[in-house]
């Protein structure tokens, strides 16, 4: 971009005029990027996704959530919508059998309020990304042109003008110069911004998937009502760890049913296949995923638990920090043993269990993603 002399004048009085050019060519890179460690399939068995959807800015979106640990009949792209309540409260009542074979009953209470938040700051409508782009850009050019000379140049004698005309290019140079950096890292960084807010993060060149960690950390307060109860049940029934962890993974399983989630919602925001954890839980019904998403964000309240989700293709499972059993499967992350978790269900699978599909994946020696909670 350059700026343009407009007019010179030939007396010792002489005007110079600059001016910043308003016409910016809009910029479509964006930058690529794995903000996770990618690691080869390096699981253990203790001794004894996916397809892509084209994003309206060009771009291209990864979907999990396609694969689930027993053939049942599902409805391809549902699309996601927050259900009646009575009232500003949900009611939530789930019963399912634990592991160590308790029969459970979970009754608790989610306030409209907060599945209304989660859903309304998950995911964007197609053509955002363009328009917030488009002003961001403005705004940086308008700051320019606010700092840039442009007017009159006038001076006692020729040398003088043609002095105060050299300080001004030079002051103009800076400015544009400075603009120009400021539009490269825009460039570069908004539609990493973009994304991560509306909770996605790039994958690649071009490409974004939903960022299941942070979903999880931006739900967990959201699910204390549920957390609160459980808690209720730990101390009730004296469970330890273990049988928390399990009447979770086992709820999550059986009593909420798998189905595949639509790219966009009920109002048209692309939401990438996913549901928000407040969600699953009043409608009942997720993807492998949005599943891992709520055991994540429900176990968050619970500080010494830490969790790390595994995305493979088409898949996306999970795992927890603890000492693997005979037969367990695991996967070592900085140093740590995770046990792994299988979300989708509808197969009663306990922590250290995996299908068949996401068993042949580790097998095959194949890259697989480790995103720590």
């Amino acid at each position: 971009m350059k700026a343009r002399r407009r007019g010179v004048a030939g007396s010792s009085f002489g005007m110079y005029v600059l001016a910043l050019a308003a016409n910016v060519i809009f910029l479509s890179r964006v930058i690529s990027g794995w903000p996770f460690p990618e690691m080869r399939a390096d699981w253990h068995r203790a001794p004894r996704r996916a397809p892509f959807v084209a994003l309206g800015d060009g771009g291209r979106m990864l979907l999990r959530g396609q694969e689930s640990e027993e053939e049942q009949p599902i409805t391809r792209e549902a699309r996601v919508a927050l259900p009646p309540s009575t009232g500003d409260i949900y009611k939530l009542e789930y019963a399912f059998r634990n592991f160590n074979q308790d029969k459970v009953t979970l009754v608790a209470h989610e306030p409209r309020g907060f599945v209304e938040d989660s859903m309304r700051e998950f995911g964007f409508r197609p053509g955002d990304l363009g328009a917030r782009y488009k002003k961001a850009q403005q705004e940086v050019i308008d700051s320019a042109k606010k700092r840039m000379f442009a007017g009159r140049i006038s001076g006692s004698s020729q040398a003088e003008v043609n002095r105060k005309m050299a300080e001004a290019k030079r002051k103009n140079a800076d400015v544009q110069r400075e603009m120009q950096e400021k539009l490269d890292a825009l460039e570069k960084e908004f539609r990493t911004q973009f994304y991560r807010k509306a909770g996605f993060h790039m994958v690649g060149p071009n490409e974004i998937e939903t960022d299941i960690p942070a979903m999880v950390h931006r739900n967990s307060k959201r699910m204390a009502p549920v957390a609160t109860v459980l808690n209720k049940l730990v101390q009730q029934k004296g469970y330890e760890m273990e049988d928390l962890i399990g009447a979770v993974v086992s709820m999550t399983q059986t009593a909420i049913k798998y189905t595949t989630v639509g790219t966009y919602d009920a109002v048209g925001k692309n939401i990438g296949g996913t549901v928000v954890p407040p969600l699953t839980m009043v409608q009942g019904a997720a993807d492998c995923d949005s599943k891992s998403a709520l055991i994540g964000s429900i176990l968050f309240n619970w500080p010494n638990i830490k969790m790390v989700g595994l995305a493979i293709p088409e898949h996306y499972l999970m795992a927890v920090y603890r000492a693997p059993g005979r037969g367990d499967m695991f996967v070592e992350h900085e140093g740590l043993k995770y046990v792994m978790i299988e979300a989708a269900g509808p197969a009663w699978l306990p922590p250290g269990k995996v299908g068949e599909y996401t068993e042949a994946h580790l097998s095959s020696g194949k890259v697989f993603g480790i995103q720590p909670f």
